[in-house]
């Protein structure tokens, strides 16, 4: 269910972050395996798993504005 339609009459701005493989230790041996990489990050527009860094980055971004 979508939160925006209902929060925006009170001025209550939602944002959602959509993510992809974030590469972890958990994932590594996945990614290591040529098959299960194409799985993982087939779909994925930069071809990669992201860094959690990337992540929070982009989560701070939209928090401060």
């Amino acid at each position: 269910m979508a939160s925006a339609p209902y929060l925006a009459p009170l001025n209550i701005r939602v944002y959602s972050v959509h993510l992809g493989a974030i590469e972890t230790p958990m994932i590594k041996d996945l990614l290591s395996d040529l098959a299960d990489h194409k799985v993982l990050l087939g779909t994925t527009p930069i071809g990669r798993a992201v860094q959690h860094q990337e992540v929070s980055a982009v989560v701070l971004f939209r928090g401060l504005r």
